[in-house]
């Protein structure tokens, strides 16, 4: 097995086709071998030496025009007997040598004509067959059908489908061994880049160990540029923060005195929501944190409670209660950006929660205008802001949806936007049952 799991995907089907052509040969070897011992009864083999004998001198002495109708009144249900012109035995066949020693033994007249015994193709019924010459060269063929002759053919019908069925086993398991680490490669190459790495055990054919080497390799390098990424902007961030800050003690002193204090007062506001928006995603939305049971409707409620405090066109519809395993930060950030995106730019939002087979399943609604069919794609894109939202009430780097986006990945699921027919946007976040059901991952509490 050492020296097998050290073969490449090459070399490890060769093996099996080697492996496979041998147990081939052997099952051969064995069947005509078991053929050629093969023997029947006393009283079986005195019958059919008794009907060639007969059917012989009778076949040999009739004139060539009335051979067949001869062979034809020889013939019983039992036995079968037919008469050729021409020399027409078959050219290969298994041959049954010990049944044709037995019946020369009991009719010694029978070995001027060069009998033989051989076994006919499965798809002809596996009988008994043979033939003979008579003095002229034409040919005598027989065939009879004997109990005895059965269990050789089980064991054919052995030899014909056992080698095929290990082949089979040996193929299911080398492509399972081979998918094994690659399963696991595809589950883990979706994470790349927005969470730790985790490197791939090396395992499977040497090609396959090669690429998980390569993709640790690979991972390794991505996140550290991930990494670079973000703490330099988070730097630059915090650091704009103090000037920010002197900005905005500036003005208070001057808001009042000049006519243009107001407007810089505004877009400062706007200036400190776009680094606020910035961190936010560069955060990674709260990625690392550990799942823990979350009560998702409790959770909508209170946004969506939040939101009509403000004065807000804002509802909620679902079950009282529906608790799931995920990471609550980030989970009520997704959702309170859906609602204040609905909010501003389709004037409500009405968030309702359920459940399928598959999913728990998160929707906001709006009425507003919705998004044009060919930006749909890339509204989840960092910084993408349409025409209809370039407004100057329109505060942000266009990281709101691309934020619930990342948060939908991260635990698993997706973020789907569509318009509806009666109008609006209606946007959608699944989460996979699999991962966020308390009583199927009780696991997950521990992660």
């Amino acid at each position: 097995m050492r020296v097998f799991s050290r073969l490449g995907l090459m070399g490890r089907l060769l093996a099996i086709v080697a492996l496979a052509v041998a147990l081939d040969m052997i099952a051969n070897a064995f069947l005509f071998e078991r053929a050629n011992q093969f023997s029947i009864r006393i009283d079986d083999a005195e019958r059919i030496a008794e009907h060639l004998v007969i059917a012989h001198r009778l076949l040999d002495e009739e004139i060539p025009a009335e051979r067949g109708h001869v062979a034809d009144r020889l013939t019983t249900s039992a036995f079968e007997v037919s008469w050729k012109a021409q020399d027409t035995r078959p050219k290969r066949s298994i041959e049954l040598d010990t049944l044709t020693s037995q019946v020369l033994e009991l009719e010694p007249e029978l070995r001027q004509t060069a009998l033989r015994f051989h076994l006919s193709p499965l798809s002809h019924g596996g009988d008994i067959h043979g033939s003979m010459s008579l003095s002229d060269g034409s040919t005598v063929h027989f065939s009879s059908e004997l109990q005895m002759a059965r269990a050789l053919n089980l064991e054919r019908w052995a030899v014909l489908v056992v080698p095929t069925l290990l082949l089979v086993l040996m193929a299911a398991l080398l492509v399972r061994a081979v998918l094994s680490p690659l399963r696991r490669l595809v589950h883990l190459s979706a994470r790349v880049g927005s969470d730790q790495p985790r490197p791939i055990d090396e395992a499977g054919p040497a090609e396959v160990r090669q690429l998980i080497r390569a993709f640790n390799t690979m991972q390794g390098r991505i996140h550290e540029l991930v990494r670079n990424r973000n703490v330099t902007v988070a730097a630059l961030c915090h650091d704009l923060r103090t000037p920010l800050m002197r900005l905005r003690l500036r003005l208070d002193q001057v808001a009042s005195e000049s006519p243009e204090g107001s407007a810089l007062m505004a877009d400062l506001d706007e200036l400190e929501a776009l680094v606020g928006s910035m961190q936010d995603y560069l955060d990674g939305a709260g990625e690392s944190g550990p799942r823990e049971r979350v009560d998702l409707a409790v959770m909508a409620m209170t946004i969506v409670e939040r939101a009509q405090d403000l004065g807000r066109d804002a509802r909620y519809s679902g079950p009282d209660h529906l608790v799931i395993m995920a990471r609550p930060l980030p989970l009520r950030r997704a959702i309170g950006n859906l609602v204040q995106n609905a909010i501003h730019y389709g004037g409500n939002a009405e968030l309702s929660l359920s459940r399928d087979r598959m999913d728990y399943i998160i929707r906001v609604d709006d009425s507003g205008p919705g998004i044009s069919d060919e930006n749909l794609q890339s509204a989840v894109e960092p910084f993408v802001r349409f025409d209809d939202a370039r407004r100057r009430d329109a505060p942000g780097m266009g990281l709101g949806l691309a934020i619930v986006d990342r948060i939908a990945r991260t635990e698993g699921g997706d973020l789907v936007l569509r318009n509806r027919e009666a109008g609006g946007l209606s946007a959608t976040i699944r989460l996979p049952v699999t991962l966020h059901d308390p009583a199927a991952n009780k696991s997950l509490e521990t992660l």
